[in-house]
Formats: structure tokens, C-alpha cells, sequence
């Protein structure tokens, strides 16, 4: 998140998906699998279900390099930025699987950036376009099916605790 300035509204990092299929991917928040060591080999792997989780719990990475790694992976934080600026936690909110992978719940964070910054920022790999955007520009792209609607409310939370 970008603190408002001079009267312009608080604007957060949103990001496009590289589109599967069509191209066509909706704005979304940065957000991510959890990863664990596997005990036999070492190698990180994601924890993509609840069974997983709970069979690897005691080697699954701390939430918040979870959130610092896809931070940096779709959109281009470097991970020690987001620790050096004391991420927030907003709060667990229960995320819809839009492909169809059910409902979980995921841990969402915010960070408060300061000028001189968006310099420090990396091309994302994990998406198609990084962009700034205010709450009321997402919520319009959300009514359009432009950006999934789901994240408003985590936008609207993490705009009440990190303004």
C-alpha cells in the first residue's frame, strides 16, 4: 500500500494472473501457497490442501515468509523490503476458489510503502501486469468482472488498519 498524500486516495499493488487459456485473467491481490521442507529430501513444496498441511505442519514455512515470498513473485516486492517495513496483519479471510479447488482460509498482509520505494520494485514472474490502484478503482473493475470482487473487503480492511 501506497499512504495517501495530498488528498489522493490510498492505492495498493493489484495484480493481472498470467491468463490461462483465453489470456484473460482478472485483477487480483498477490497471494500464495503455503510451502513446507520435505523431511526426506529438503526440497520446498507447496502445501496445496488442508491434508498436506496438516501432515507437513511441522515443516511449513512461517506465514509471513510465505507472504514476503509471493509478494516478490507476482508482485516484484524484494523480500526484504516487505520485512523492513513491519508488514500489518489485516487478517484471515476465507478465500473462494474460483477453478473450483473449494473454500480456504488464507492469511492476508499489508505493508506500508515509503517514497523512493516503487525504485527498489523487480519485474514480477508470476504475473501479466503489476499496477497501482485505489479501492474505488478496484471496486469498479470488480463490478465489471474486471477484478474478482472478493478482495474488496480485504482491501477495505487493510485500508482502515495500515491508513
Amino acid at each position: 500500500m501506497r499512504r495517501a498524500v495530498s488528498g489522493v486516495a490510498p492505492q495498493y499493488l493489484i495484480v493481472k494472473p498470467h491468463g490461462k487459456g483465453d489470456g484473460t485473467a482478472p485483477f487480483v491481490l498477490p497471494r500464495g501457497t503455503r510451502m513446507y521442507r520435505d523431511p526426506q529430501t529438503g526440497e520446498m513444496i507447496d502445501a496445496r490442501d488442508d491434508a498436506t498441511a496438516a501432515r507437513y505442519n511441522d515443516f511449513l514455512e512461517d506465514l509471513r515468509v510465505t507472504a514476503a515470498r509471493e509478494l516478490e513473485e507476482e508482485a516484484g516486492v524484494p523480500t526484504a523490503l516487505f520485512s523492513a517495513r513491519e508488514p500489518v496483519e489485516i487478517g484471515e479471510f476465507v478465500y473462494e476458489s474460483p477453478s473450483g479447488n473449494g473454500s480456504y482460509p488464507v492469511m492476508w498482509y499489508g505493508v506500508n510503502l515509503r517514497a523512493g520505494d516503487e525504485a527498489k520494485l523487480r519485474p514480477a514472474p508470476d504475473s501479466a501486469q503489476v499496477v497501482w490502484m485505489d479501492l474505488a478503482t478496484y471496486n469498479a473493475h470488480a463490478k465489471t468482472g474486471a477484478a474478482r470482487a472478493g478482495y474488496v473487503d480485504i482491501i477495505t480492511r487493510a485500508e482502515a488498519l495500515l491508513s
